[in-house]
């Protein structure tokens, strides 16, 4: 092998070193190789890329190699066969094979033969063994199955020599073909491999997407280009290029990433020679076929100075009572003019809580050391800082000044509160913008009665004129009061505020009305009900529900005052219906209907015949035979009659002991006691629920 193609080994190498390991794997269990299959379609043909996940398996894989078998479908996804079909056995070339197949420009391709058939794997470089260097790594199994991974995205060529890959010549447009891969290994060994599969569609030649979200951030003297990585590459090819047009790699080898997500941005950061010039940049994507994508659009980059000037001190930072002047003094290190210094900026911060800000217009020359401005009652007191700039716009800021003048007068009394509880309890109060410019804040105070203190309701110094505030809505108290006072820069409180008086809104549902009396007659009825206990109910509505029909809804029947107590209803059948009745407040909350209750006009209409019973003791039979007769035919107005019997011993009260139907006018009672008394009676009952009075009792003693 050559030097340079032992430069390119040892190249990869050092890409990878950080994340393999520098033993061979050692099992004691059953482990399991992962296996994946990719392919791509070309319009001619097909081709399957394939590879594995543990390096100890490679030795025992090679001898074998690994079986390729298809089921093809139709156009309408229909298999062509009822199994998968063997298509090929793939092992990886001989070294003759290598030197015969493999062009000698092919450096990958060489370096998978020497993965995979090389005796030894050391690199001499310039004169000097690295092996030591490597820690061997060169020689170890893990890192000749990485390289020849790596071989194998980079070169079809390699990927075929190592068996990893294989074309499908005898494929058909618009059909779809399932791929199905493995490794006929020794059973007996203490790993298996999977079987994979893949789907393929030859309708259509997959193109290369361009790398996605290509940008370049700029540094100091240094360019970092990032983009977006799918699972799609392996590797990346990175241009670099002075003029736009001419375009150089930016790397020697192909650029490599590692990581196990699917997605994730790549980070490649370039060096740049001279900053305030325009570098070009452009990348690609290589994918395990050995396949490039189009290069993405150009993206320029100008480099600029990030190294900020040299730092300013204060020297003095004070407030002329008198003439109402802030006086700032400064100095700079000696050699700052002879650097790139633009010049100064004043900056201002009323505290450490808030920015600076820049309160010169324009930039102070280089030469100036101090600066004058007149106070106001917004900047009595407050931090300082000046800054130099350098003409690349950096920036470079002193330590901070602290400047007050005593100020002993309060803001005025804030006016102008106005506020509003919701329903959900969420209190907005606001108020007008202060007349000082020195007001810093504001304290709020509240109560719920105004015989009660008032107490703070913020937390610290509201800043706004707007608080928002949060209580609880279900008390006894109808109304909430706030107040303010205003705090300005050196602590000075003013007076508070007036009063402002919020109502609370109502979320309290009224007391239910509760049904106290009811009446039925043939065609009304009556309903009788305590009013809603609340003092803020105002209307009482009564529904009322055909009980007949499911799918009826409740039916508003009337509304009325809170004085009202009493209706007559007319329902318009004799169907069982459902009455019930809510309240309503004055804030329009309605109460729970009450229990409904269920009521009907009562129909009076009795059986107005009364059957006649006779009884009598018969010796043969042991037993007592009753007869009846009944004015009225078995049917009156089309409804069934029939009969109950009832029966008693002695004075005992009666109890029922039979129904009969209507057409039978007799009953032997066979389950007497000689010697016992009998009373017997019977009534007529229809099947409306109509019925009969209670017929005569009749008396009988079973001798």
């Amino acid at each position: 092998m050559t030097r340079k193609n032992l430069s390119i080994i040892l190249c990869f190498a050092l890409l990878i070193s950080s994340f393999i390991q520098l033993s061979a794997q050692k099992t004691t269990q059953m482990d399991t190789v992962s296996l994946r299959l990719m392919a791509r379609y070309y319009g001619d043909s097909a081709v399957l890329r394939w590879g594995f996940d543990k390096a100890f398996a490679w030795t025992e894989v090679d001898k074998v190699g690994f079986i390729i078998e298809r089921v093809e479908l139709d156009e309408t996804n229909a298999p062509l066969s009822s199994a998968y079909q063997k298509v090929a056995t793939v092992k990886s070339w001989r070294l003759d094979e290598f030197k015969t197949r493999a062009p000698r420009t092919d450096t990958m391709a060489m370096v998978a033969a020497q993965c995979l058939h090389g005796k030894s794997f050391s690199a001499n470089v310039n004169g000097q063994n690295t092996t030591d260097d490597l820690k061997s790594a060169a020689a170890n199994a893990e890192n000749r199955f990485r390289y020849a991974q790596i071989a194998a995205d980079f070169s079809p060529i390699a990927a075929e020599g190592l068996g990893w890959r294989w074309v499908d010549k005898y494929i058909k447009q618009n059909r779809k073909y399932i791929y199905r891969i493995h490794s006929p290994i020794d059973k007996s060994l203490f790993f298996r491999i999977d079987t994979t599969g893949f789907i393929l569609p030859t309708n259509k030649v997959s193109d290369l997407e361009t790398p996605q979200g290509f940008h370049i951030e700029r540094g100091e003297h240094t360019a970092t280009l990032i983009w977006q990585h799918t699972r799609d590459y392996t590797a990346y090819l990175i241009e670099k290029s002075e003029d736009g047009k001419t375009f150089r790699a930016a790397t020697k080898t192909p650029y490599i990433t590692f990581k196990d997500k699917k997605e994730f941005e790549v980070f490649y950061t370039d060096s740049l020679k001279e900053n305030y010039k325009n570098y070009y940049y452009r990348v690609r994507g290589l994918n395990p076929f050995g396949e490039k994508s189009t290069w993405s659009e150009p993206q320029i980059l100008r480099g600029r100075d990030l190294t900020p000037p040299p730092t300013p001190e204060f020297t003095k930072a004070t407030i002329e009572r008198v003439s109402l002047k802030v006086n700032l003094e400064w100095t700079t290190p000696f050699d700052a003019l002879r650097t790139d210094l633009k010049g100064f900026h004043i900056a201002y911060a009323k505290d450490l809580d808030h920015p600076f800000l820049k309160i010169t217009k324009t930039l102070l020359p280089v030469m100036v050391k101090q600066y004058s401005l007149t106070w106001n009652k917004s900047q009595n007191s407050g931090y300082y800082k000046v800054v130099a700039v350098d003409t690349a716009g950096n920036e470079a800021a002193s330590h901070f000044k602290y400047v007050f003048l005593n100020d002993l007068d309060p803001p005025s009394k804030p006016v102008g509160l106005t506020g509003k509880i919701d329903t959900s309890g969420k209190v907005i109060i606001s108020w007008a913008k202060p007349i000082e410019t020195d007001v810093k804040g504001y304290v709020v105070q509240f109560a719920n009665a105004l015989n009660h203190p008032f107490v703070g309701r913020s937390k610290g110094i509201v800043e706004d004129t707007v608080f928002a505030d949060s209580i609880t809505l279900h008390t006894l108290t109808e109304k909430m009061y706030y107040r303010i006072a205003a705090v300005d820069l050196n602590e000075n409180v003013s007076a508070f505020s007036d009063v402002l008086t919020l109502k609370k809104p109502d979320i309290i549902k009224p007391v239910p009305p509760n049904f106290k009396d009811y009446r039925a007659t043939d065609s009304t009825i009556y309903l009788a009900w305590y009013p809603s206990s609340s003092s803020d109910a105002v209307k009482q509505r009564l529904y009322r529900k055909d009980t007949a029909c499911n799918a009826c809804p409740w039916e508003m029947i009337a509304e009325f005052d809170n004085s009202k107590n009493t209706f007559l209803d007319r329902p318009p059948t004799a169907n069982l219906y459902a009455y019930a009745i809510e309240a309503q407040d004055d804030d329009g909350l309605y109460s729970l209907r009450n229990e409904p209750i269920l009521l009907k006009c009562i129909d009076d209409r009795k059986l107005k015949a009364t059957p006649k019973l006779s009884a009598d003791f018969d010796e043969k039979t042991k037993s007592v035979i009753l007869k009846w007769q009944f004015s009225t035919t078995p049917k009156i107005n089309d409804f069934n009659i029939n009969y109950i019997l009832y029966r008693a011993i002695a004075d005992a009260p009666l109890q029922q002991i039979k129904t009969i139907r209507g057409e039978i006018l007799n009953f032997t009672d066979t389950k007497v006691i000689l010697g016992t008394q009998y009373r017997y009676a019977i009534k007529a009952i229809a099947d409306n629920e109509r019925e009969s009075k209670l017929s005569d009792a009749v008396q009988i003693k079973a001798k």
